[in-house]
């Protein structure tokens, strides 16, 4: 126990070799570091999207496994931007079938600064090297787009402060295309991604800079704070405002959105804002039995007319 005590809060630094082990739903892997030194390191932890040739952070510290022996088991994980040369080679290596180290070497070595550039806007240049048909071309290319999507996506979700465990159920829901996503319309995560409720994508909003009153906030709010009291709604005739009765639907429209709960402090929404707009409760069953309420809104702003529907749509 003190040994491990000793080799705690460690920061190790190096190039992603090899990945042993992957999860995509969990997150969970594996992998084969090595550090500027020349050390091999094997890291675990959430680190799911990696790829080799890439230079990253970890930080954590060394366990012994009873099957692996020494692993370094990472908390904290940081991916630098770009792949290096040899991280390119290594890339192409590891993740295209049929491209060895020496073809890997030929393609990059042919190109050059050039590489990247290739690889992701004229793949079919890569029949320029000997031996490397337009169908292989194609496929390079093909690979290449949907990893620097994964890799661009985990760098930018990072860099909203968003945890690895997370980063990576995000890019096992969205793929290549989870940074977009999430630029777009942050709120699609409570939605989603197991885990991330309202209150975890508005942080993630405000770290975007969306409003407190921007259309997809408000949208959010009615859904989380209907959702919280839906299933009471069809329970009774009114909340506040006015309920139309629709046998398995319900309709709420602003006076009682507010009353609902959107105008409390902890959303920052006011009754004003919701002037005119109305949510629709739709009732269903879970797979135990309980009766819940699905909410959409349709949020009309006061006086310039914008309206908006549901935005996980």
């Amino acid at each position: 126990m003190a040994e491990t005590e000793e080799k705690s809060n460690f920061r190790i630094a190096g190039e992603v070799k090899r990945v042993v082990y992957e999860n995509a739903e969990s997150g969970f892997g594996v992998i084969k570091l090595q550090t500027p030194e020349g050390n091999r390191v094997q890291a675990c932890g959430t680190l799911a999207g990696l790829q080799p040739g890439q230079n990253v952070e970890l930080y954590g510290r060394f366990e012994k496994h009873p099957d692996f022996g020494e692993e370094f088991k990472v908390e904290t994980l940081c991916v630098q931007q770009e792949l290096t040369t040899e991280g390119i080679k290594r890339f192409l290596a590891a993740s295209v079938p049929g491209i060895g180290s020496r073809t890997a070497a030929k393609i990059v070595d042919h190109f050059g600064k050039e590489t990247i550039n290739i690889l992701q806007n004229f793949p079919r240049r890569i029949c320029e090297i000997p031996r490397i048909g337009a169908k292989k071309a194609e496929e390079i290319g093909r690979i290449w787009k949907e990893s620097a999507g994964r890799r661009e996506s985990l760098i930018f979700l990072q860099g909203l402060g968003i945890s690895p465990a997370y980063c990576s159920k995000m890019l096992a829901v969205y793929g290549g295309g989870a940074a977009e996503i999430v630029k777009k319309n942050p709120y699609r995560l409570a939605e989603d991604v197991a885990g991330i409720g309202f209150l975890k994508a508005d942080a993630i909003a405000r770290n975007l800079g969306f409003a407190e009153d921007s259309t997809e906030r408000l949208t959010a709010a009615a859904v989380f704070c209907i959702n919280g009291i839906g299933s009471g709604l069809f329970q009774s005739q009114s909340v506040g405002g006015q309920v139309a009765d629709f046998g398995r639907s319900k309709v709420l429209n602003g006076t009682g959105i507010g009353e609902a709960g959107l105008n409390s402090p902890l959303l920052a929404v006011g009754s004003e804002e919701l002037e005119g707009s109305t949510v629709q409760l739709n009732q269903s069953l879970t797979d135990d039995g309980l009766i819940v309420a699905v909410a959409t809104l349709d949020v009309h702003h006061l006086g310039d007319g914008h309206a908006a529907g549901n935005p996980f749509l």
